[in-house]
């Protein structure tokens, strides 16, 4: 296995350590035991480890795209473990549920670790005051009106959960497609047929005696490993998955949810933001007195959408909600 390195300044017993680690519970680059945190090393995973009598926070951070459509990445999720009063080693993870696991894991090994960031447990306590404030205090008539609007639009939307799923999916995708410059297909294209062409020429001047069959092989692997990676991009458009099939299923998607909504007397919402995570969040801020009416609500939403870049650290619950409900707005321009 090799040699462990410990991060924090306190180290581990050699023989504590070994069982540690073969017994722990792998959770993508990371894992967790009952003496360690395991974090990946330069080149493998699970080479380098903070004891967990070191750790204070264990918590995600999430890094999204502009606001302005300027950029080439989607949302992209770490998992940050604080030690030694301060030092931190963040790792990429490909997938929330994952995250939620390791932290999960966490909180049953050693519940005095926060799952939050200082900030994120700092808002928590904020968020449980203004929860508890929120309980007291006597909403304004137009207030009280608005939740009970809200609520009505939830229970009518709520009648038809593909729809609005399907209407934040596709904006997702769409979102994704968008952000990708044609520049940056021309580059992938240009470089995936030099791949395909260096692959073909290795075959043919290997035929020929041009060169020797170990040159030929070396050069076959590395023009194969080019098509490869410039596949996976997924830049590249293709015959189902491109702009034009991607837009034509988000105007169907909000077509259908547009014809939905119409058909109640009383809603609210454009079709373009019905979904209940939306609802949800508007209902908080009417409650946290940021807003008296659900117009006024969206607008105020709206700019902390667009305030959410990656200069914000969050909390679990509140990147869920944004990642779900962000394309579903930067697609509409916030319009």
């Amino acid at each position: 296995m090799g040699k462990l390195k410990s991060l924090s300044d306190k180290t581990l017993e050699d023989s504590v350590l070994k069982a540690d680690r073969k017994n722990c519970r792998n959770f993508g680059m990371c894992g967790v035991g009952d003496k360690a945190i395991y974090l990946p090393g330069a080149v493998f995973n699970r080479r380098t480890y903070v004891p967990l009598s070191e750790v204070t926070h264990v918590f995600k951070r999430v890094a999204y795209s502009n606001a302005d459509g300027k950029g080439l990445l989607a949302p992209v999720l770490y998992v940050v473990v604080r030690y030694d009063d301060g030092k931190e080693k963040q790792c990429i993870f490909k997938d929330i549920r994952e995250a939620d696991k390791m932290l999960e894991e966490v909180n049953r090994v050693a519940p005095s670790v926060y799952t939050l960031s200082p900030a994120g447990v700092e808002k928590q306590k904020k968020k449980e005051e203004l929860d508890e404030k929120m309980k007291s205090q006597k909403l304004s008539e137009n207030a009280e009106k608005a939740i009970r609007a809200l609520d009505r639009d939830e229970t009518n939307l709520k009648k038809s959960p593909g729809l609005y799923e399907n209407l934040s999916g596709i904006a997702r995708i769409k979102r994704k497609m968008d952000l990708i410059k044609p520049a940056y297909q021309w580059i992938v294209f240009i470089i995936l047929l030099a791949g395909i062409v260096g692959f073909v020429a290795a075959i043919v001047m290997r035929q020929h005696g041009i060169i020797t069959s170990t040159a030929s092989v070396i050069t076959m692997l590395i023009c194969a490993m080019i098509i490869i990676l410039m596949i996976n991009t997924k830049i590249l458009p293709g015959p189902v998955k491109n702009k034009k099939n991607v837009t034509r299923d988000y105007e169907q998607a909000l077509h259908d949810m547009d014809h939905f909504v119409k058909g109640f007397n009383d809603y609210h919402l454009p079709a373009r933001y019905s979904h209940p995570v939306v609802i949800e969040m508007l209902r908080r801020i009417i409650l946290e007195g940021r807003a008296e009416t659900i117009d006024d609500a969206l607008m105020t939403l709206k700019q902390d959408l667009k305030e959410a870049d990656n200069t914000k650290v969050v909390s679990r619950e509140v990147y869920e909600q944004i990642v779900t409900v962000k394309p579903m707005f930067t697609v509409a321009d916030y319009k």
